[in-house]
C-alpha cells in the first residue's frame, strides 16, 4: 500500500534537510514524497530539486506564493498513494512511524499518534493519553466532538500527526480552506471527523513538532492569531446551533454545549496573547482593540472558573482599559 508524504514548503531551507530526511530513512519504503516549493525566496527550492535528482519517490511542485493550505490541496490532488500524510517542513518523523501508522489503517479512515514537541534539542513527550483505540462511526462521534468544542486533545486538529485513507478524503470531497490564514488544518480535521467512520489512535509519539528558537521570526506573536480564535469560535457556534456537526442530532449522542467551558479556554488563550503582545511592545494598538472587542467583552460573562489573576483581568477590561493594560504590563514582567 503506498503512502503519499506532502510537504509543504516555505523559506525553510535551515530545516529542510533534517525533514527530508526523515522521511527518505522510513523503515516502510513504498512512498512517495511530494515536496511543494511555495514559493521560496531562499534556497529550499533549490534543496527541493537536490532531492528530486536523488531519489525518484521525490516530487516537487514550484508554485507561486499563495499559502500552506493551497500548498496542500495540490499535493491531495496530485497524490497517487492510497493514503495520505502531511509534515510540516521545518518538523521531521520518527524513522518507523509510517510503518507503524499504516498499521492502524487497516479498518479506519484516520490513524493518530502521539508527538513530541522540541525546543533547544529537548524532546518533550506530549503525554495526551489517547489510549491504543479503535473507534467506530458512534465513537468518533462521540468522544471527538468535545475535543474539537473543549480543546480536550492538543494535535488533534493538527494534520501533521495523522495518516488519512485517501479514498475517504477524494470521496467526501474534504480539502483546505485556502482563505483561512491559520487553524486551516484544525477546519480539514473537523470535517474529517465529521464524516470519518472509524478513527485508530496510538499512544506512541512518532512526530517531532519543533518548537523554533525564541529568536526566529516564526515564533513571535501572530498578528491574525485573535481573529482566527475568534472565527472557530463563531463557526462552532454556528455549526452547534445548526445541530447537525456530524450529521446527528447532538442530542442523540448526549452532548450539550457548556458555554462556560466553551468560552472558558477562549478566554484563557485571549489573556496569555494580550501578554505575549504587551512583553512584545507595550504600545501594540491590538491591545486596545482585542480588550474592547465586542465578542470578547461578551464572553467575560463566563469567566467564572478561570485563575483569580484572569478573572481581576478580564473585570479590569470591563471597567477601566487603561488600568487593565497596566497590569498586563506587569504581568508580562513578573508572572507566569
Amino acid at each position: 500500500m503506498k503512502i503519499s508524504v506532502v510537504i509543504p514548503v516555505y523559506n525553510v531551507e535551515k530545516y529542510l534537510h533534517k525533514c527530508v530526511d526523515s522521511v527518505l530513512s522510513q523503515t516502510y519504503g513504498d512512498f512517495e514524497l511530494l515536496l511543494l516549493d511555495d514559493g521560496s525566496q531562499d534556497s529550499s527550492g533549490r534543496i527541493c530539486d537536490e532531492y528530486a535528482q536523488q531519489d525518484k519517490r521525490v516530487r516537487v511542485f514550484h508554485l507561486q506564493n499563495g499559502g500552506p493550505s493551497r500548498a496542500r490541496n495540490i499535493g491531495i490532488d496530485n497524490a497517487t498513494g492510497d493514503f495520505l500524510a502531511f509534515i510540516d517542513s521545518d518538523d521531521h518523523i520518527a524513522q518507523e512511524m509510517l510503518e507503524r501508522m499504516l498499521l492502524l489503517m487497516e479498518h479506519a479512515d484516520i490513524a493518530i499518534c502521539n508527538f513530541y514537541s522540541c525546543t533547544d534539542d529537548i524532546d518533550t513527550f506530549c503525554d495526551h493519553k489517547m489510549g491504543n483505540m479503535h473507534f467506530g462511526q458512534e465513537g468518533v462521534r462521540e468522544h471527538f466532538i468535545q475535543s474539537f468544542y473543549y480543546s480536550g486533545m492538543t494535535g488533534l486538529g493538527a494534520c501533521w500527526n495523522k495518516l488519512y485513507n485517501i479514498k475517504f478524503i477524494t470521496a467526501n470531497h474534504i480539502r483546505f480552506n485556502e482563505k483561512l490564514i491559520r487553524a486551516e488544518d484544525f477546519w480539514f480535521n473537523f470535517d474529517c471527523f465529521s464524516k470519518a467512520s472509524a478513527v485508530a489512535t496510538t499512544d506512541e509519539a512518532y512526530y517531532y513538532y519543533e518548537q523554533v528558537n525564541s529568536n526566529s521570526t516564526m515564533h513571535q506573536v501572530r498578528e491574525n492569531q485573535y481573529e482566527d480564535w475568534v472565527y472557530n469560535r463563531k463557526e462552532l457556534l454556528k455549526r452547534n446551533e445548526n445541530n447537525d456537526v456530524f450529521n446527528v442530532h447532538l442530542e442523540n449522542i448526549g452532548f450539550r454545549l457548556d458555554y462556560e467551558k466553551f468560552y472558558r479556554g477562549f478566554l484563557y488563550n485571549v489573556s496569555v496573547y494580550v501578554r505575549s503582545i504587551v512583553r512584545n511592545n507595550p504600545k501594540d494598538d491590538r491591545i486596545s482593540q482585542i480588550l474592547s472587542d465586542e465578542f470578547y467583552l461578551d464572553c467575560l460573562q463566563y469567566d467564572r472558573l478561570l485563575p483569580i489573576h484572569i478573572r481581576f483581568l478580564d473585570f479590569l477590561a470591563k471597567k477601566n482599559r487603561k488600568v487593565a493594560k497596566l497590569f498586563y504590563r506587569i504581568w508580562s514582567r513578573n508572572g507566569k
